[in-house]
């Protein structure tokens, strides 16, 4: 059976789309106007003149300064929009995601670390792209509902629920072929992947991490070397992510910054087929069903 993700502190200002969000995990709205995206992508040409390589992400750059950079720029095009969209919330960081033309572009299957209470709150990321997604450029694929199979706990060093069955879950993802500057909102703990930019141009997305306004920043590390199923949990500051250094290069080590709250049992199960199919109602390799729902057009117009 499917969690119940509605006792959660909501931060939507729409209730149809809190409850969209709620339910599937995910939502898409239209966010930034052209002037917008022409700025923004002027922005990532101006960080990055020389292009990226592969897959990249502000978020690894080495250089502490250059995040804090990108994160402040992208976020003063995006704040009134973010305002309108939102309320009791907080902004926590802002991110180019790019995928370079080539194979090795490819983003595998993931949930996104754990950095919230996900007992009360949801982290959530605001996915923008700058360019119209297509089949060939890199296209953000979601398994909806699946931030409601069980509760987790997510981190580099930590095993993923889904192991298992990461071939069986392909089939049933769902691509979302967002304009340049529609987002799909989504929650942190869902499902999704993207494949390669078999494309000739770059694909830039802008990323913003957003939470209600009393949520605390927590991080998860599991120390397999102590041969015990515990998470170390830590307490972050809200400028966890541009701060912290382990980004990029040791992702994998004790984070080095941050207080620990101590051990807490890692005793999740690891999903199957059986359970995704039961609760997800699917019969003979159906896929989730992907709708732009009618609130749609009454969300605030884009210029």
């Amino acid at each position: 059976m499917l969690i119940d993700h509605s006792t959660k502190k909501g931060i939507f200002a729409d209730p149809d789309l809190q409850a969209q969000f709620h339910e599937n995990g995910y939502v898409i709205v239209p966010f930034l106007s052209s002037n917008e995206v022409e700025k923004l992508y002027g922005l990532y040409e101006h960080f990055y003149p020389n292009g990226v390589e592969g897959f990249f992400t502000t978020t690894f750059a080495n250089n502490v300064e250059h995040r804090e950079t990108v994160n402040r720029s992208i976020k003063e095009v995006c704040a009134d929009r973010i305002n309108e969209l939102f309320e009791e919330y907080k902004i926590l960081f802002s991110s180019f995601i790019v995928k370079a033309p080539g194979e090795n572009s490819e983003l595998i299957m993931h949930q996104d670390m754990t950095l919230v209470d996900e007992d009360f709150y949801s982290g959530i990321n605001i996915w923008c792209p700058l360019v119209d997604l297509t089949e060939k450029n890199g296209a953000i694929e979601v398994l909806p509902k699946s931030h409601r199979f069980f509760k987790t706990y997510r981190g580099s060093s930590l095993p993923d629920i889904y192991d298992d069955i990461v071939a069986e879950l392909k089939p049933l993802m769902q691509a979302v072929y967002l304009k340049a500057g529609e987002a799909v909102i989504f929650d942190q703990s869902i499902i999704h992947y993207s494949p390669p930019n078999r494309s000739e141009k770059d694909r830039p997305v802008i990323n913003t991490f957003v939470t209600h306004q009393d949520a605390r920043l927590k991080i998860c590390y599991l120390d397999k070397n102590n041969g015990e199923n515990q998470v170390e949990i830590f307490e972050q500051e809200d400028d966890f992510i541009e701060q912290f250094e382990n980004f990029g290069h040791n992702i994998f080590n004790r984070p080095t910054i941050g207080k620990s709250l101590g051990l807490f049992p890692y005793d999740f199960p690891k999903l199957t087929m059986e359970k995704v199919k039961a609760d997800l109602g699917i019969e003979d390799n159906s896929k989730p069903q992907f709708e732009r729902k009618s609130w749609l057009s009454r969300l605030i117009g884009i210029k």
